[in-house]
């Protein structure tokens, strides 16, 4: 579908021209079922290019309140500042980087229980360590994998924040699901959606 070329690379941009991609979703309905999943893997199809930082800040807007929002960026910054780089807080390759390669603290493995243990209702199989934050984990009793690291380095406590609260609400649809949605191999329970304006802060 990519008619245009188009990378947007501030959230001011953006915001200048939600108008006009909120008329384009629109005029195609399958479009807009698509967009219900990942409205920005729908800007991909129309020929829009985020940069990474934009896309960052996008999807938090598009998940959280303002006030969590705010709170992420917060937290962001005081991360970065202990690891002295920018990096993807929400890769688990950049975290195991970041804290056992760069900054070399204790690496803790974590394992499954016993088979005989995994078969009581109770037990369950511990994630690894660098499990991307997801509503699931927190609603298993050991949490976050990286809880047990807690105190080994002032980067934990936002850290571990940030992951909570990211993980506070549903993440957008993955691609893999996406194009499948765009195949018509899953079908979404809805039909008549249309795209609206969500109004929000113009401040980058």
């Amino acid at each position: 579908m990519a008619a245009k070329d188009q990378t947007i690379d501030s959230l001011r941009d953006l915001q200048r021209l939600v108008p006009a991609i909120v008329k384009e979703i629109n005029a195609d309905e399958r479009l807009v079922l698509r967009a219900a999943a990942n409205p920005l893997l729908a800007l991909e199809e129309l020929g829009y290019r985020l940069t990474p930082e934009v896309r960052i800040e996008a999807e938090r807007r598009i998940r959280f309140s303002p006030q969590t929002v705010e709170r992420l960026t917060q937290l962001a910054e005081a991360i970065y500042s202990y690891a002295d780089e920018r990096f993807d807080i929400e890769s688990p390759t950049e975290i195991e980087r970041v804290l056992f390669e760069k900054l070399k603290l204790p690496r803790i493995e974590t394992k499954e229980p016993p088979k005989a243990q995994r078969k009581r209702p109770t037990q369950q199989p511990e994630p690894t360590l660098a499990l991307q934050p997801s509503p699931s984990y927190l609603r298993r009793p050991f949490g976050d994998p990286l809880e047990r690291m807690r105190g080994a380095h002032p980067i934990m406590e936002p850290l571990l924040e940030y992951r909570r609260l990211e993980a506070s609400e549903p993440r957008l649809a993955p691609r893999e699901l996406y194009e499948r949605i765009k195949s018509g191999a899953v079908a979404l329970p809805v039909t008549n959606l249309r795209a609206r304006l969500k109004r929000g802060p113009t401040s980058e």
